[in-house]
């Protein structure tokens, strides 16, 4: 894995900086603009997502986790070093849970840059991050990287929410909780072929006055929406952390030299302070 990812990091393909909080490394996602996609690493990010995160993010945290809450992945990885960036400052994560990887090899000693999260009373606990290591806690678990003194670290970080960003905060009821089969089944793709009728949207059996009906109802159901989303960005169940990561992308880099124009407002992978949510 690092061999791929270390010669698509040299390459001259375009590229672009994996979040706003790091500067250093790659994107892994084919739907990313500036994302690094090819088959092999495609197929492995899908393996440690459908094999591993997310039946044990279901498992570990099933109070949060839904059959839906967490069907969409992205993956980024990012590159510490004394001349590039060297900590991370206290956030969380726009995600419902994460995973995080050292991609140390064995002979890639560092020093400092361990891992600080906050538990619920503020108390700080530190960890080091060894090589080889996946972390997998809650995407709003606050955490941060502390400074690292020498060498290198390389992390590949994986993010799981629901459909178009939407992370889930409020835990479920002891009766709605996935079962153990539940937690080891992949989530299936939405089916956006029209059942009732052919594929180029027209209905065997309605009539212009039916087609004309129907659409007067999803244009006043658009309206609605969009005026119910210019009010409100989230529920008391969750948050779209799309809408909410445009709503920070105006402010400070999570290191000491930001370079905003490498950033877009709408990225998948904006930081998501506590505030917002």
């Amino acid at each position: 894995i690092r061999r791929h990812l270390d010669a698509a990091a040299a390459s001259p393909i375009p590229k672009r900086r994996p979040n706003a909080m790091n500067r250093y490394g790659l994107v892994i996602d084919k739907d990313s603009e500036g994302g690094v996609t090819y088959p092999e690493i495609d197929a492995f990010r899908d393996f440690v997502v459908d094999r591993y995160m997310r039946p044990f993010g279901r498992t570990w945290f099933n109070e949060y986790a839904g059959p839906d809450d967490d069907k969409e992945a992205y993956a980024f990885t990012i590159a510490y070093s004394a001349d590039k960036d060297v900590k991370l400052k206290e956030h969380s994560d726009a995600s419902l849970v994460t995973m995080n990887v050292n991609l140390n090899l064995p002979h890639e000693d560092y020093d400092g840059s361990l891992i600080a999260f906050v538990d619920e009373e503020g108390t700080k606990h530190e960890l080091v991050f060894q090589p080889g290591m996946a972390l997998l806690h809650r995407g709003m678990h606050r955490h941060s990287a502390l400074p690292l003194n020498e060498g290198q670290r390389h992390n590949m970080v994986f993010w799981l929410f629901g459909e178009n960003g939407y992370v889930r905060i409020a835990k479920y009821d002891d009766d709605e909780r996935l079962n153990l089969e539940q937690r080891w089944t992949v989530p299936r793709a939405a089916d956006t072929s029209d059942a009732e009728g052919d594929y180029d949207g027209n209905s065997e059996s309605g009539g212009e006055e039916e087609e004309e009906a129907e659409s007067n109802e999803v244009e006043e159901q658009s309206e609605d929406i969009h005026e119910d989303n210019e009010n409100e960005n989230e529920d008391e169940y969750g948050y779209s952390a799309n809408t909410a990561m445009s709503n920070e992308a105006d402010g400070d880099d999570m290191n000491e030299e930001p370079s905003k124009d490498d950033a877009t407002d709408n990225d998948r992978e904006e930081i998501i302070e506590t505030s917002t949510v």
